[in-house]
């Protein structure tokens, strides 16, 4: 798809499955969980802090525009965006690609 896209860059992904985990891959399992847990979330700053410096590494100046963009986001964009973070590998024969794609993974990934 060179003629469409001439960078890429694929950040924040799972590159190898987190032991235990594999229930998350199906969205009807996620559904509950995410119904029950992210509305208790919404409005904790302190979580939200807790993830946007642990998780994240993001500084406390972005606190506002973070929050309101996780309130933002509807239940079903959650499911959607859990499930496919766990099911998403590295294409295969990524290095033959024509555009460049850098993967970027911090330390503790």
């Amino acid at each position: 798809m060179p003629e469409r896209v001439e960078k890429a860059i694929i950040s924040g992904t799972l590159l190898r499955p987190i032991p235990g985990m594999s229930w998350l891959d199906s969205q009807a399992l996620l559904t509950w969980p995410c119904r029950i847990s992210i509305p208790s979330f919404r409005n904790m700053d302190w979580w939200i802090r807790l993830n946007m410096e642990y998780a994240a590494g993001i500084t406390d100046e972005f606190h506002s525009c973070i929050k309101q963009d996780f309130q933002d986001v509807a239940g079903s964009e959650w499911v959607n965006l859990m499930s496919a973070d766990q099911v998403f590998r590295l294409p295969v024969r990524l290095e033959k690609a024509a555009a460049p794609v850098p993967v970027i993974a911090g330390p503790r990934e």
